[in-house]
């Protein structure tokens, strides 16, 4: 992302590749999603800027410049531990690892095989190409935090980019420290991260 910010992306495009084709530990999940978000909006970029790039090496089914009306993250600074991203569509239906796929085409990352509420990824993410106007309810609930030391709770990063791979993209990040954990979602658990009110004015948090 830095190279890509400075104008490298030759070298930004290769590093994104590099880390799609590795072999992860477990931890890193799906890692690849978002790399290759990444990867497809350099170079968009760099054609928009008439600058050549080598895909020699990337398998052309992998290179897609596909926007993507609504973009978000959330990541975390502790291992250990998992949270979940929810978000609420403006038909209602909600978007969670559990039902990780809606009927207006939302996606967000899927519950992990053998997932024993430990965290074997720091990234769940969420996307919908063609997004219905109306209003985007963000939340998280912090599951569990099996950490063995005395960290008192986490800090939870938020992303979320309108737009995401065209000239037009905006984003935005907000920061929360999350203390009380629960499997079942309670109010002490579950956060309230903000709205994205697509299509009818700037999105809010």
């Amino acid at each position: 992302v830095v190279l890509r910010s400075l104008g490298k992306y030759q070298e930004a495009v290769d590093s994104f590749w590099k880390v799609v084709t590795t072999e992860w530990p477990t931890r890193f999940q799906h890692i690849e999603d978002e790399t290759l978000l990444h990867l497809n909006s350099t170079i968009y970029q760099a054609e928009k800027e008439g600058k050549m790039i080598d895909t020699s090496k990337i398998d052309p089914y992998f290179i897609q410049i596909n926007p993507i009306d609504i973009h978000c993250t959330i990541q975390w600074d502790t291992d250990d531990t998992c949270i979940d991203l929810h978000i609420i569509e403006p038909s209602g239906e909600k978007c969670y690892y559990g039902h990780n796929t809606t009927s207006i085409g939302g996606w967000s990352t899927p519950d992990y095989p053998g997932c024993s509420a430990h965290s074997i990824s720091m990234l769940r993410e969420y996307m919908i190409k063609l997004a219905l106007p109306g209003e985007y309810k963000l939340g998280c609930n912090y599951y569990s935090n099996y950490r063995q030391d005395l960290t008192a709770g986490t800090t939870m990063w938020f992303t979320v980019t309108t737009n995401y791979g065209t000239e037009k993209a905006t984003s935005q990040t907000t920061i929360l420290r999350l203390e009380q954990n629960s499997t079942a979602p309670t109010h002490q658990s579950s956060y309230t991260i903000g709205t994205v009110v697509f299509g009818k004015s700037p999105m809010i948090l």
